[in-house]
């Protein structure tokens, strides 16, 4: 929570005084330097040593004391503002004092020790804010007494008039600072109060947000906590369906229970995938690692996909010449395995499955390619996104959720595995998982190689 959400806009003042105060010090002691020169060439030492002395001393208490201000507890902002006042009237004294060198300077010496006073209360519109108080308390004492000065100093000619002019122009340039101080300030303010209100607009916003996550980890809690009872309805559906579809019907009939099991059937994959996804966001799914042999593993699901294969004329090409170990958890690799290589198959129409195997700098390398229709490069970044499907712009049911890819990039960050992914539009989609390598000679696989995945279970 940053500092300006509790600032007024005094104490917003205070801080930007003693951020300003680390930058002044070093051209306000030039500026100091110059007048002393001009000084030190027609007046006795005395006189300039001693005011360029109190000058920088003047200097480096202010720069002091302001930059601690904003960070002492008891002292109230109010308090805090009127000591910078003070310095700020006590540092345009010293500098309007500087004033009274006039008499004794030539007359171009004379004008570029104005020129410099008049700087310094430029500058002072800025490093004020233009806050009303401290430009006056400095520039009135400057400005005021280099006016002065110029009407009392010795008159370059008969009529005076260069000096009078010279000050009047000194008092008209000090009411035209005051009207920039005033829209300095002005813009402060409504800077201040523009911050103002993003900062309350941030409130809400963040309040709204989390409010909306809270929201969506009660939904999460809820389908995750409901998982079972939710999939029980879905079951009994399509045993009932089984049932009636093992009756002797009717051709129209049959036919109506051929879409209803389609429709039960579909509606199950949909609300698995849901349920899915939401336990992994709940994270109540527990990460038993254990050692694998990948060669097993891929068998086994090439035993259930090649049919699958097969149906759609597509060839299908399993590459692993020996075991291969790694640790892992042998469910969630399984479901990201058939995740992957279903998707192969569901959006190739011709060519081939290709499952590849091989060891590279102690990484096991799982490589699934397909000949399919491929992924544009726009749509790479978001092809891991929930209900985000490339190859169903009708939003087509029976096609799934697009929650696959989801699924799989949640399990990869829980496995710790790199996943890549290579693609073009018609030639194809390369999915490629790097897992650490062991060595082993009893992989625990073999003690559930034969199970089916029940990974939504382990609670």
């Amino acid at each position: 929570m940053s500092t300006t959400q509790h600032n007024t806009l005094e104490q917003e003042l205070l801080h930007m005084l003693a951020r300003q105060a680390k930058h002044l010090p070093l051209p306000i002691f030039i500026t100091a330097a110059i007048m002393t020169v001009f000084a030190s060439k027609h007046l006795p030492v005395i006189v300039w040593a001693n005011w360029f002395v109190l000058a920088c001393t003047l200097l480096i208490v202010r720069w002091y004391i302001i930059s601690k201000l904003p960070v002492l507890p008891h002292l109230t902002t109010k308090r805090a503002l009127r000591i910078v006042v003070a310095l700020n009237f006590a540092h345009g004294l010293v500098y309007g004092l500087s004033a009274v060198y006039f008499p004794a300077l030539p007359v171009t010496e004379r004008a570029i020790h104005t020129i410099l006073l008049m700087g310094l209360c430029t500058g002072t519109v800025s490093t004020t804010a233009g806050f009303r108080p401290l430009f006056l308390a400095y520039v009135i004492p400057v400005l005021g007494s280099a006016s002065i000065m110029w009407a009392l100093s010795p008159s370059t000619s008969a009529n005076h008039l260069p000096e009078v002019a010279a000050s009047f122009i000194i008092v008209m340039y000090g009411l035209v600072l005051l009207g920039l101080a005033k829209d300095a300030f002005t813009l402060f303010k409504q800077s201040f109060d523009i911050r103002s209100k993003q900062i309350q607009l941030n409130e809400k916003l963040s309040q709204a947000l989390d409010h909306a996550e809270s929201a969506n980890r009660s939904k999460t809690r809820f389908l995750a906590a409901a998982s079972h009872d939710l999939r029980q309805p879905i079951h009994t559906l399509s045993l009932f369906g089984a049932a009636l579809d093992a009756q002797a019907l009717d051709t129209k009939s049959r036919e109506i229970t051929r879409h209803m099991n389609s429709a039960i059937q579909a509606l199950g994959t949909q609300l698995n995938s849901l349920l899915d996804i939401s336990k992994l966001d709940a994270n109540i799914i527990e990460v038993n690692f254990t050692t694998l042999d990948i060669q097993a593993l891929l068998k086994r699901i090439s035993q259930e996909m090649q049919p699958l294969a097969q149906d759609k004329n597509l060839a299908y090409e399993f590459e692993c010449t020996h075991k291969v170990y790694v640790n892992s958890d042998g469910l969630l690799l399984e479901r990201i395995l058939q995740n992957l290589i279903s998707n192969a198959i569901k959006y190739t129409e011709q060519g081939k499955i290709t499952i590849r195997v091989g060891v590279k700098d102690n990484e096991a390398i799982v490589n699934i390619l397909d000949t399919g229709c491929g992924i544009d490069a726009s749509e790479h970044g978001h092809i891991f996104e929930e209900f985000y499907q490339v190859a169903n712009p009708e939003r087509d049911r029976s096609k799934g959720l697009g929650l696959g890819l989801a699924i799989v990039k949640r399990l990869v960050n829980m496995l710790n595995i790199q996943l890549t992914m290579h693609s073009k539009i018609n030639e194809g989609t390369h999915f490629q998982l790097r897992l650490p390598l062991i060595a082993s000679s009893s992989p625990a696989l073999d003690r559930n190689s034969h199970t089916a995945p029940n990974w939504l279970n382990r609670t």
